[in-house]
């Protein structure tokens, strides 16, 4: 339990982390109670998360491969921001989000990290956001090899995901899914900018669709 407003995570390695009998927060177990309903920045910058495996068969503890936060009334009013840091060959086996699970009442911004190799049996090979947030900001990543049953990459969607903006921006997006009827992003955000991203796959019998977007209001689509 703590009473600070922001929490920083720097420079840590997480490797080869098991977790089930549904212990919180993804694989590597993080939960930061605050002693009161105030907003708390959490941070994560410069670290690394390789080999991590959510096992849990309870929701909402079964999302989140590496890292799973909110979820819980008591750490939902977070905002997130991950930095530089790498996320490999992690998953998560019975639900959604490979690497990364959300659900807070915070903006997230996902900047100059790598995903690769992550997947999941759900939605969101890499990442999978929801919540009630007004904008998520995904710039500089690369992702590579992620798999999941749609979003093979990302994956934004629930009950308030219309009132928030997805901005995803110079990011590169390498051999994400293999099913031709599937996505690599989907979201059902009210609006989505994708701007200056890379997209291929090395093997073309091995496709997904590049977006996905379900009733968005405005959509930036540009080199």
């Amino acid at each position: 339990m703590h009473s600070t407003n922001s929490i920083s995570i720097f420079n840590n390695t997480f490797y080869t982390i098991t977790v089930k009998n549904n212990n919180y927060c993804g694989g590597i177990s993080s939960y930061y109670k605050h002693t009161s309903s105030g907003q708390v920045t959490l941070t994560y910058d410069q670290c690394k998360f390789y080999e991590i495996k959510n096992m849990n068969d309870g929701s909402p503890k079964n999302q989140g491969g590496a890292i799973q936060y909110g979820y819980d009334s008591l750490i939902l009013s977070t905002i997130i921001i991950i930095s530089s840091c790498e996320f490999k060959r992690n998953s998560c086996e019975n639900a959604m989000g490979g690497a990364i699970g959300f659900n807070v009442n915070g903006d997230i911004t996902i900047t100059s990290c790598i995903f690769e190799s992550n997947k999941c049996k759900a939605e969101g090979g890499a990442i999978y956001i929801t919540g009630q947030m007004s904008l998520i900001t995904i710039t500089d990543c690369k992702f590579i090899g992620n798999k999941g049953s749609d979003g093979s990459a990302i994956y934004v969607a629930g009950e308030n995901i219309a009132n928030a903006k997805l901005s995803i921006t110079t990011c590169n997006f390498t051999d994400n899914g293999e099913d031709k009827s599937r996505y690599m992003i989907v979201s059902y955000t009210g609006e989505c900018v994708f701007e200056h991203n890379k997209v291929e796959c090395t093997d073309k019998t091995k496709t997904s669709g590049a977006l996905s977007l379900h009733n968005p209001n405005i959509v930036t689509i540009s080199d």
